[in-house]
């Protein structure tokens, strides 16, 4: 009886005992896990690691800040400059337009010339005086005196109004056409005349936006009142100056 009794105490003392290593065991897991699998939001505020990266952030966010004040900088040079240029790309056109801007021209030229249904006896030449008004890049009016003889015998001399009309080219050539109408006193070999008069020219303007302009022309010019029964011509070809 004694010996089943002590078998009995013995069991119970060794199942205790595995109990208690059993609950140790259990005990050391949890705080094993625990400090391994640790609360996501402690982690953050203090592990070393969450603190290294937290630096790291601050330091980029303060660097980005550093570097975006030269980026601004940057901007507003160039913003800058763009308005420079357009400043400079507008003043420009308003330079170009003043080249064309509405002002009076005093013109003059002379060159050789002669008579169709007019009698002479020598060879004529012809000048031209007056103002020439630019409109437009395109039109010229024109308010000229005109006389056309050959210092003896026959002469036309008439003064005129008239527009011209330039076609395209460029600063350096800008060829050109007009025509006008005005009042001519015409005389031949011992006749005399007057009245009416029209004509058309054409030729080519050098140097238009410069100060000092030269223009070519081949011109002609009719009366239309008859001299002796006739109607008397002229023709020129001119070199001028404008200015």
């Amino acid at each position: 009886m004694k010996r089943f009794v002590l078998v009995i105490l013995v069991m119970l003392i060794g199942k205790v005992g595995l109990m208690a290593d059993d609950g140790e065991e259990a005990q050391n897991f949890d705080d094993d896990e625990t400090a391994e699998f640790g609360s996501p939001a402690d982690e953050p505020h203090n592990s070393p690691l969450a603190k290294e990266k937290s630096s790291e952030s601050e330091t980029a966010v303060t660097k980005g800040g550093v570097q975006s004040a030269p980026s601004d900088e940057s901007s507003a040079l160039s913003g800058q400059k763009a308005e420079s240029a357009q400043i400079n790309t507008e003043a420009e056109s308003a330079d170009a337009e003043n080249k064309y801007e509405r002002k009076i021209l005093i013109t003059a030229s002379v060159g050789t010339a002669g008579f169709i249904n007019l009698k002479n006896r020598y060879t004529p030449y012809s000048m031209q005086y007056g103002y020439v008004m630019t409109m437009n890049p395109f039109v010229n009016g024109r308010l000229v005196g005109e006389l056309t003889t050959d210092f003896n015998s026959a002469v036309i001399a008439a003064v005129e109004c008239g527009a011209e009309i330039l076609i395209g080219g460029n600063n350096y050539v800008t060829p050109f056409f007009g025509s006008g109408l005005g009042l001519a006193a015409a005389r031949g070999v011992g006749k005399y005349g007057g009245g009416i008069t029209m004509s058309t020219s054409g030729g080519v303007y050098l140097f238009r936006t410069e100060l000092y302009q030269v223009n070519l022309q081949g011109r002609l010019l009719g009366l239309l009142s008859p001299v002796d029964g006739k109607y008397p011509f002229s023709y020129s070809l001119r070199i001028g100056v404008q200015f």
